[in-house]
């Protein structure tokens, strides 16, 4: 696959999730995997095989070829990538000559200072709809850059939670925190951390009925550290799930349209398997929504480098 692991290993990995998922008897891995003799991409599904107690006998694999819709996928991938490397720089200088006029402009002028805020709101929406954009390519194309560091894991997520406060507090939201104590470090990029947990906290909130409260709730899980970022708002119908990590998919709530690229969960995604970790969601539809996502903890020769 992208990551330079075998069919042998991928199909392990997924033996190793269903044997240990004894809760659910459908648990389903999917993959993609490339194969170089015949140059084709193919997407697997497995599936485990149980018995009547319910352990895992064996694996049923269906596999796809995607090598045509691959191909489509890297072409719109470039385009999207090309393009947005050239709205960028015009976006960026219209966002500072506004800055500057902002600054020369009469505070009595009411009717230029309204017309600028306008400006300066649908730039700063476009460089985010464009930043998006490359981010996701970048994620696509396996040439994100991830600048790891080791991170006390508490001081990072109460951070990046402290950043969203504000946009929650338009919403008329309260974000909550609950931390374990003694969290050992991670080894992480803070900044694209800080990323995840604003695109999932703000999707929480933009869900969430005004009065409700979003928590945020942190834990050891194993070698791994596992962060549940959880709404009581909509929810998500169950036909929408499995694709809510496709690019540009944006799932009716509850009648609820909110403003948003359909990318921020793709991303988000990207950015957790490139630390090491994985994300899942469950919802009920009218009684809220959880994200969980995991990060590895520090390793001994991790943390001395």
């Amino acid at each position: 696959d992208r990551r330079g692991r075998s069919l042998e290993d991928l199909d392990r990995a997924a033996f190793d999730a269903a044997s240990a998922d004894s809760a659910s008897r459908q648990t389903v891995q999917n993959y993609e995997v490339y194969f170089g003799k015949t140059s084709r991409w193919v997407a697997v599904s497995a599936s485990p095989l149980r018995n009547a107690a319910g352990a895992v006998t064996a694996m049923v694999h269906a596999f796809r070829d995607i090598t045509a819709a691959r191909e489509v996928e890297q072409l719109k991938a470039d385009f999207i990538s090309t393009v947005s490397h050239e709205l960028r720089t015009p976006l960026t200088s219209i966002k500072g000559a506004t800055a500057l006029l902002f600054e020369q402009v009469p505070a009595d002028a009411s009717g230029a200072l309204e017309l600028l805020q306008m400006v300066r709101n649908n730039s700063e929406r476009l460089l985010r709809l464009i930043n998006d954009l490359l981010d996701a390519s970048k994620i696509e194309a396996g040439k994100l850059t991830i600048r790891k560091q080791p991170c006390d894991p508490t001081r990072l997520l109460e951070r990046a939670i402290a950043g969203v406060t504000g946009y929650a507090e338009e919403y008329g939201v309260v974000v909550t925190s609950e931390f374990a104590r003694g969290l050992a470090p991670v080894v992480v990029d803070p900044d694209r951390v800080e990323q995840i947990m604003s695109n999932l906290i703000s999707n929480a909130v933009k869900y969430s009925h005004r009065g409700d409260a979003v928590t945020v709730r942190v834990r050891s899980d194993g070698p791994f550290l596992r962060v549940a970022v959880i709404d009581t708002g909509v929810g998500i119908p169950a036909s929408a799930l499995p694709r809510l990590f496709e690019k540009f998919s944006q799932v009716d709530r509850g009648g609820r349209n909110r403003p948003g690229t359909g990318l921020g969960l793709v991303i988000s995604k990207g950015l957790i398997e490139a630390h090491g970790g994985s994300i899942s969601v469950s919802s009920t539809e009218g009684e809220g929504t959880t994200f969980t996502f995991t990060l590895p903890f520090a390793k001994r020769g991790a943390d001395r480098a």
